[in-house]
């Protein structure tokens, strides 16, 4: 099963997809990608929404810096400062 930081490096840039992870999230979560119209993604387990591929990709464009090719440089450290940005995100909705 993927992690949540490897998806997040993966995702499309999608509005109408999106990651499904356990919760707490980590780098670590276990987490799929799924389509956002569906309950839980259309699958029955679980895993909680965490954030669409738009989301993710706007995230690592604006945080992480181009190398010389053009490639987003320092993407694990930008999916950690994302999940970071959700996590706390999620508890104050709990709170």
């Amino acid at each position: 099963m993927d992690t949540l930081s490897e998806l997040i490096r993966r995702a499309g840039y999608e509005d109408s997809w999106g990651i499904w992870a356990e919760a707490p999230f980590t780098p670590d979560s276990p987490a799929r990608y799924g389509q956002r119209q569906f309950e839980n993604g259309g699958l029955l387990d679980s895993k909680v929404f965490f954030a669409s591929g738009t989301r993710c990709g706007d995230f690592l464009a604006e945080y992480c810096p181009r190398d010389d090719e053009g490639n987003l440089d320092y993407m694990g450290e930008g999916a950690d400062a994302l999940i970071e940005e959700i996590e706390q995100e999620r508890k104050e909705l709990i709170e």
